[in-house]
C-alpha cells in the first residue's frame, strides 16, 4: 500500500452518525429550487456567485453540465427524500485524476445541521471510488469559517492562501485552497 505523502492524512471513512445525506443526479424539477438558492445573497456571500441569475441562464448551464465530461453536479437529498442543497466537480481532468468539489447548503432550515460535513463525505467517497480521481481540492473565502472546519474534519488539508482574492462586503478576503488525496 502507498503511503500518504507527508502531513496528508487519508481519506476518512464516511461518518458512521450523524445526519444522512445522498447524492442524486440533479434533475430538470430541481432548478426552481437551485435558482432561488443561488440567488440568495446569503447563500451567494459563500459561493462567490456574483450577479443574480436568470432561470433562462439557470437552464443553459444545467444544459452545458450535461454535456460537458469536466463538470459533474448532484443534487443533495435528506433520508426523507428532500432536496436541501447541491453540489458537485468542476475542471474534472482525467490524466492527473483530479477535480474541484462545490458544495451548498441551500435550505436554511438544514443548516448548520451536520448535513454539509455528510454530503463532503460522499463526495469524497464518490470522487476516490466512482470517478478513480486522486485529488480533490477546494476554494473557501477565508470569512466562511464553518466550510474551512468542515471540510478540514473530512481530512482536506490546507495547501495555500490566495491573497485578497475575492471582494465582499467592501473589501478583499483571501481565499484558501485545500485538497484531500487518495491513499490507495
Amino acid at each position: 500500500m502507498k503511503s500518504q505523502p507527508a502531513g496528508r492524512p487519508a481519506a476518512p471513512e464516511a461518518p458512521r452518525t450523524g445526519p444522512a445525506v445522498r447524492l442524486r443526479a440533479l434533475e430538470p424539477g430541481d432548478l426552481g429550487r437551485a435558482l432561488l438558492w443561488v440567488n440568495d445573497p446569503e447563500i451567494t456571500r459563500f459561493t462567490g456567485t456574483l450577479f443574480p441569475i436568470s432561470s433562462v441562464e439557470e437552464d443553459e448551464w444545467y444544459r452545458r453540465m450535461l454535456h460537458d465530461p469536466t463538470q459533474r453536479a448532484f443534487a443533495l437529498e435528506t433520508d426523507g427524500g428532500r432536496h436541501v442543497g447541491n453540489a458537485g466537480f468542476r475542471d474534472i481532468q482525467s490524466v492527473p485524476r483530479k477535480a474541484e468539489l462545490w458544495i451548498y447548503v441551500g435550505d436554511k432550515s438544514k443548516q448548520n445541521a451536520g448535513l454539509g460535513t455528510a454530503a463532503i463525505h460522499e463526495l469524497v467517497k464518490f470522487g476516490f471510488e466512482r470517478m478513480n480521481l486522486h485529488r480533490v481540492w477546494v476554494r473557501v473565502f477565508s470569512y466562511n469559517e464553518r466550510a474551512l472546519k468542515a471540510f478540514q474534519r473530512c481530512g482536506f488539508m490546507p495547501e495555500g492562501v490566495l491573497v485578497d482574492d475575492v471582494w465582499r462586503d467592501g473589501r478583499y478576503h483571501d481565499t484558501h485552497v485545500l485538497a484531500i488525496v487518495r491513499n490507495p
